[in-house]
């Protein structure tokens, strides 16, 4: 790299904006790979093995999924601060995160699954978790296959996450959904075939061998000094400083955890198994609107990390603007269209085979939106590593929503005890994780966030008042929305000067 050449030039390339484009394109797509793989290979799985080996194959399967807890949220953070450093073009810092970061994710998933194999290989605990078609022996043999998988994985993760810290996030997430797609052909194929649960494993750590040689080559083609694929700057007291805040960031996905499972198991316990499979089926509703809705975030992640790393709190207001607009925009269109033709889009999905319940529709909506404000939130605390009290909060908040929802169960059935998740919600995370956001930075204050939800809010209102204008209220909430698209002008001739340059 020459050293006349423009820091701009050379790090992030291109504009926010054609980054954010490419990337959301990137996600959606492997979001569309996801799809298409589950759409696939079940009812696959199904005719190769029937129903019950099919079953031990997903208990094995989930069984050996807690070896991803090895990762203690370490990735997420690791790649913020290789984000940071690159950034700052501290590429010392660069080197010992991103070894230091290897190691650790080499060791531990490495000592897991050994650990693993020697619990399996002495005790059978398949007649434990109700495996009685695959013998002891082959169940150590596919367990291990399957645990090399994650072997692999934690690490090419880290790998595919050094695309986010240089600014070629979309480059990585391809690479990502190319793992998806062979994956999906690899299995697909070997069923096809007749291959059986430890073939299938052992298909199944092709696509992840493939992909990290090709990161390999491509990552010496970007960083040709930083040595990616190296332990030689790794450190301990390094791995030391990833200790706390990942394990914040770890507390978050199991705090995300306990509140989706232990609603279920509320579900389950006070309302029958009718019931459970209606909030499982509203609650995937949810899920998918907010997963669709977080392609944005996610996208813009590394932006944030950057901009905040750069000290350039204007542009970062201006981008959360955009995503937090965006993300309520795209709340209220899912409103309007579930809550208008959510009963035929529910009995297309799953015909008539369960109950619709109109006000449950509408609550969980509800609770969508306010999801998608404080989650926008959030990302950003994340996204720069302020997320320490974000942790506490959303572990507190898992705790009211259990406690909520078991409450409304027992009182009110299904509405109750999704009244108790809005409620839960309202009382914590909705009002608090904005704050945090405002105590990080004071350009996110009550004026800020109140310009961005009450035009939802009063078109809300107004919709639910007067059906007749639901047209309506979609074309003035898509000015208000084209409102606050960044200036793409100025950032392409910008980038046209420094690419003279």
């Amino acid at each position: 790299m020459k050293a006349e050449e423009p820091i701009s030039a050379r790090i992030f390339p291109g504009t926010t904006w054609s980054r954010l484009v490419k990337g959301f394109g990137a996600n959606a797509i492997g979001q569309v790979l996801n799809v298409a793989s589950k759409i696939l290979l079940v009812p696959l799985f199904l005719t190769a093995w029937g129903a019950n080996i099919y079953g031990e194959w997903l208990v094995l399967s989930s069984l050996v999924a807690y070896l991803s807890l090895t990762e203690l949220g370490g990735q997420v953070y690791i790649v913020n601060r290789l984000t940071q450093a690159y950034a700052s073009q501290d590429f010392e810092l660069f080197r010992k995160s991103l070894h230091s970061g290897l190691a650790l994710f080499l060791y531990l998933p490495a000592a897991a699954l050994l650990l693993l194999i020697i619990v399996l290989g002495l005790y059978p605990i398949e007649h434990t978790i109700g495996i009685t078609e695959t013998s002891h022996a082959m169940t150590v043999m596919i367990a291990s296959l399957l645990g090399a998988q994650f072997l692999i994985a934690l690490p090419q993760g880290l790998l595919l996450g050094i695309y986010r810290a240089i600014g070629l996030l979309p480059r990585g997430v391809m690479f990502g959904n190319l793992i998806i797609l062979t994956h999906m052909v690899f299995t697909s194929g070997g069923l096809l075939f007749g291959a059986n649960m430890l073939g299938i494993a052992a298909l199944q750590i092709l696509p992840y061998g493939i992909v990290v040689g090709m990161v390999i080559v491509d990552l010496k083609k970007q960083l040709p000094d930083i040595a990616t694929l190296s332990l030689q700057h790794s450190s301990y007291s390094v791995m030391r400083t990833f200790l706390r805040p990942s394990l914040h960031f770890f507390s978050i996905q199991v705090s995300q955890l306990l509140s989706i499972q232990g609603t279920i198991l509320v579900a389950g316990a006070l309302l029958g198994s009718v019931q459970v499979v209606v909030f499982s089926a509203l609650r995937t509703i949810a899920n998918a609107i907010k997963q669709l809705l977080g392609l944005l975030s996610h996208t813009a992640w590394p932006e944030f990390t950057r901009l905040d790393m750069e000290g350039d709190y204007e542009k970062l207001h201006e981008l959360f603007r955009f995503l937090l607009r965006s993300s309520l925009f795209g709340a209220f269109v899912f409103f309007i269209i579930f809550h208008f033709l959510g009963e035929e889009i529910f009995q297309l999905w799953l015909g008539e085979t369960l109950t619709y319940n109109q006000n449950a529709m509408d609550l969980i909506l509800l609770y969508v939106m306010q999801l998608v404000l404080w989650t926008a939130c959030s990302h950003v605390l994340m996204a720069v590593n302020q997320h320490e009290g974000l942790a506490r909060t959303l572990a507190l908040s898992s705790l009211f929503t259990v406690s909520l929802s078991y409450t409304g169960a027992q009182y009110f059935g299904l509405i109750g005890m999704i009244s108790g998740m809005i409620l839960a919600d309202a009382l914590l995370p909705l009002w608090f994780v904005p704050r945090l956001l405002f105590k990080y930075c004071n350009r996110f204050n009550l004026l800020f966030i109140s310009k961005e939800v009450c035009p939802i809010i009063l078109t809300s209102i107004t919709m639910m008042m007067f059906p007749w204008s639901v047209v309506l209220s979609i074309f003035c909430l898509g000015l208000w929305w084209l409102r606050c698209l960044p200036n793409t002008t100025n950032n392409l001739r910008h980038t046209e000067s420094l690419d003279s340059q």
